[in-house]
């Protein structure tokens, strides 16, 4: 009964130490969009809390790039990317950038490998106005 009684409280104490209470004020505006989208009503009551999740990175060279790879703690893998000179950026995706996002210019450009698939993600700001963009390898752009 005492193992039991202890496995609980470490249950607990792992759920405490890894969700953190949020004000629906300080939620991002796309969750409280898809929330208010699914939920009509969008009871003033809920409560809402934000899960801390360990990611480990390691970072490693292979056939000279440097490549950073994330791992839940569990094992899984979230993804891997490397880095790579935006003059290795294709041209149509550099068109798109500057036909749809004038006066931005590009901070940084990398390789993304993922469970979705393999994306060129670029990196673009303007002032304080900060903008990640992914790309499909054939240039198409998906978010």
């Amino acid at each position: 009964m005492n193992k039991i009684i202890c496995v609980l409280a470490l249950i607990l104490a792992s759920t405490a130490i890894n969700a953190q209470q949020v004000s629906r004020n300080d939620l991002p505006p796309a969750v409280l969009r898809s929330y208010l989208s699914q939920n009509s009503k969008g009871a003033l009551d809920s409560v809402w809390s934000k899960n801390i999740v360990t990611i480990y990175k390691v970072n490693y060279i292979d056939e000279g790039m440097r490549y950073e790879a994330q791992y839940f703690e569990d094992g899984r893998w979230i993804k891997t990317f490397t880095e790579i000179p935006q003059t290795d950026l294709l041209k149509g995706i550099t068109n798109q950038i500057i036909d749809l996002y004038p006066g931005h210019r590009i901070k940084r450009v990398t390789i993304e490998l993922n469970n979705d698939g393999k994306f060129y993600s670029v990196d673009l700001i303007k002032g304080n106005d900060k903008i990640t963009l992914y790309f499909l390898t054939s240039g198409q752009m998906v978010k």
